[in-house]
Parts: C-alpha cells; sequence; structure tokens
C-alpha cells in the first residue's frame, strides 16, 4: 500500500490557496485548502491540537498574515503540539529581514509572494520525492 502524504494549505486569498492545491496536487500531494488554521483538523476551539492520527499532516503552507492568526505564530504552535509536520513553507507579500530569518530558523521555506509557480512546484516535487515522513 502506497503512503498518504498530506498537504494543508492556509491562506484566506482563495485564488492563491486554489492555485497552492492545484500545485501541490500536481506534485503528487494529496491537498487541503483552509482560510485559516482554525477550519482545518489541526485546530479544535482556535487552539492547535495533536489529538488524532488521522489529522496527521506531513507539509504546511501558511500566509504569515491571516485574518485569525499570525502564521508564524501558527506554526509555532504546531511544532510545540507536536505535530508531525516534514516540511513547512510561509509565503508573505510583506516580508522583514528579521521575520524571514525567524521563519528560516525554524526550518521552514519563504516564498515571497508573488512567488514563482516554477519555484514553488519544483520545491513541492522535492518534498514529496525525499519521502520523509512521520510514522
Amino acid at each position: 500500500m502506497e503512503l498518504r502524504y498530506r498537504a494543508f494549505i492556509f491562506d484566506d486569498d482563495q485564488t492563491i490557496r486554489d492555485l497552492l492545491v492545484d500545485l501541490c496536487e500536481e506534485a503528487g500531494w494529496e491537498a487541503h485548502g483552509y482560510e485559516s488554521p482554525a477550519a482545518s483538523p489541526m485546530c479544535s476551539g482556535g487552539t492547535v491540537r495533536w489529538d488524532n492520527r488521522d489529522d496527521c499532516v506531513d507539509l504546511v503552507i501558511a500566509d504569515v498574515r491571516m485574518p485569525d492568526i499570525n502564521g508564524v505564530d501558527f506554526m509555532w504552535s504546531a511544532q510545540l503540539a507536536g505535530h508531525g509536520i516534514d516540511y513547512g513553507a510561509m509565503i508573505s507579500g510583506f516580508w522583514t529581514a528579521s521575520m524571514e530569518e525567524q521563519v528560516q530558523a525554524m526550518g521552514l521555506q519563504t516564498f515571497r509572494k508573488p512567488f514563482s509557480v516554477t519555484e514553488m512546484l519544483a520545491w513541492l516535487e522535492s518534498c514529496r520525492t525525499a519521502g520523509k515522513r512521520q510514522s
């Protein structure tokens, strides 16, 4: 049986979210897009949780600026909650040097809006073919 690799996309801009879901699927991921983390299985009552292994996600792409949570804060909470995220990326049109350094120090990839579709697809494919998976 082939392992399922799941990606969650968080962006309040539906056009960007839909594009990222399409790119993930093109790269071989099972992708799910959400307006915010609060709408996903990763959160309950506004807090990041990790009580159901069926909610496993291998890759997360999150916008930095979302209405109900800062994407960097969300990714930090997800790491602290023990989510087994193998690959993560943050996207923003408003990077500062210190914010970008903070995100990269967390082991996350950074992309500037508007991002290159070619670069994003190459990164997604490299993550997918690396075969790393939390168990």
